[in-house]
């Protein structure tokens, strides 16, 4: 069963890096993070890792498992991320907001620093639902960026379709304009 939930997700990936310009610099693993043996450092580490901490092991179902996760799954995360990266590497991680400090605490534990900090407000009603980091070996002043994504009447904001309309089917590229 898990496969079958796994496997689309990575042949979407693997599309859209055979249809990318960069698709000769593009390889997709469908492994575990943290027991695959990889063979090199890398530019760049993307992870969207579950988002809620400390899940109940006894929960049935896997959808609800597989948002969960543990203050030692992060550290770990960070500590292969940094030990993974090539000299000018960055790792990019999408999160709760309110896990910021516990990310923060552990980026200075493996010595990665932010270059970009990015604050995602659901609605202007709704500030800092999440945040988007960009971590690396090199010290630098970071980039920091606020995107509000939806009005009060649940539309999106200009700046998200701006940010965003290259990665929406046509149908719905139509729908914005």
């Amino acid at each position: 069963m898990l496969s079958k939930l796994i496997a689309h997700p990575v042949k979407d990936c693997v599309h859209n890096f055979e249809n990318s310009p960069w698709s000769n610099r593009l390889n997709a693993i469908h492994g575990d993070y943290f027991s695959f043996e990889f063979s090199g450092k890398y530019d760049l580490i993307i992870s969207n890792p579950p988002f809620y901490l400390e899940a109940s092991s006894q929960a049935n179902d896997f959808n609800i498992r597989s948002k969960h996760t543990t203050k030692d799954m992060f550290f770990n995360l960070m500590l292969r991320a940094k030990n993974l990266l090539s000299k000018d590497g960055k790792l990019w991680l999408i999160l709760p907001y309110r896990h910021l400090d516990l990310i923060m605490n552990y980026a200075k534990t493996h010595e990665l620093f932010i270059n970009s900090r990015i604050i995602i407000n659901a609605k202007v009603t709704k500030p800092k639902s999440r945040i988007v980091l960009c971590l690396s070996i090199n010290k630098s002043l970071p980039n920091e960026q606020t995107i509000t994504v939806r009005n009060e009447d649940n539309s999106y904001t200009d700046a998200y379709i701006n940010l965003t309309r290259e990665f929406h089917s046509k149908q719905l590229k139509s729908n914005f304009k």
